[in-house]
C-alpha cells in the first residue's frame, strides 16, 4: 500500500461527512453485503439498487461502490456515468467471487473507461478495509485539492 501523506488522518476525519458514499448492489447476497457496509460509520452513506441508479445525483464530493453478484454487469453504471458526466475513477467495483469478471466488466471496457478500481469480496471483513481506504483517499483528495492517486 502506498504510504499516505503525514496530514492524512487529520484531514480525512473531520471531512468524512462531506463526501457522499453511494453503495449499490442488485441481488442477494450482494444486497446484504451492501447493507452491512452502510452501517453507521460517521459517513454520508446512501444505498441503492444497481438497476435503479438514475435518481442518484452525484454531488461535488462523492464515491460509489458497486457490488456485483453473478449475472450482474456494469451496464447500469456506465449509463449512469454518461448521464451525469461523472468521473469513473470515483467508482470501486466489488466482485462477488462467483461473478464472471469478463461478463461483468464488458460494458465498462466497451465504454473505454480503462481499468477500474476493483476487488473481490464476499464478506464485510474482505470489503471493509479496501472500501474504507478508497473512500478516505477521495475524501483527502477532495479536501486538499490534490490529484489522484495520492
Amino acid at each position: 500500500m502506498t504510504p499516505r501523506p503525514e496530514d492524512y488522518r487529520a484531514v480525512v476525519h473531520p471531512e468524512r461527512r462531506k463526501t457522499r458514499v453511494f453503495l449499490v448492489a442488485g441481488t442477494p447476497p450482494c444486497i446484504q453485503l451492501r447493507d452491512e457496509a452502510a452501517r453507521p460509520k460517521g459517513r454520508d452513506d446512501h444505498t441503492a439498487l444497481l438497476g435503479k441508479l438514475g435518481p442518484l445525483q452525484p454531488p461535488k464530493r462523492w464515491v460509489l461502490a458497486a457490488i456485483l453478484c453473478p449475472g450482474e454487469t456494469t451496464d447500469a453504471l456506465v449509463a449512469w456515468l454518461r448521464e451525469h458526466d461523472a468521473d469513473a475513477g470515483r467508482i470501486m467495483l466489488v466482485l462477488h467471487p462467483d461473478t464472471d469478471p469478463v461478463d461483468a466488466l464488458r460494458a465498462w471496457y466497451a465504454a473505454g473507461l480503462g481499468d477500474p478500481v476493483a476487488i473481490e469480496a464476499r464478506s464485510l471483513k474482505a470489503l471493509a478495509k479496501p472500501l474504507g481506504q478508497f473512500v478516505n483517499d477521495w475524501i483527502y483528495v477532495d479536501a486538499k485539492g490534490v490529484g489522484w492517486p495520492l
